[in-house]
């Protein structure tokens, strides 16, 4: 091999590995994106389905629904408003849920 070929293979081996080194990271950093059932969260966060579903319910963490399947973003948290948009009514429902808003509902407005 001569130093010309040398030192092609130097830079080409370089580029390589920056390449490969540049799409791992895309790679590992795609899964906060990734949509997982309510059973996999739920283990993810050692809590149970219920508390899931009842977040969900309750405005409190953004789902999806697909067909009859409901999917949650596996970097989601729960507590966090809701974002209106993608979960209907729920989140504004959660908004509106205060104890007084709740009180003034059973009592129908009376003192």
């Amino acid at each position: 091999m001569s130093t010309v070929e040398k030192a092609l293979e130097v830079v080409i081996e370089s580029v390589v590995r920056r390449v490969v080194r540049e799409e791992l990271a895309a790679v590992r950093a795609a899964p906060a994106d990734e949509m997982v059932t309510i059973e996999t969260f739920a283990r993810m966060r050692a809590i149970s389905k219920s508390t899931v579903r009842a977040a969900i319910r309750g405005g409190r963490l953004q789902a999806t629904r697909i067909g009859r399947a409901v999917r949650v973003r596996s970097d989601a948290q729960i507590g966090e408003p809701a974002a209106a948009a993608g979960s209907g009514a729920p989140a504004a429902a959660a908004v509106s849920d205060t104890p007084a808003a709740r009180a003034m509902r059973i009592l129908g407005g009376r003192s």
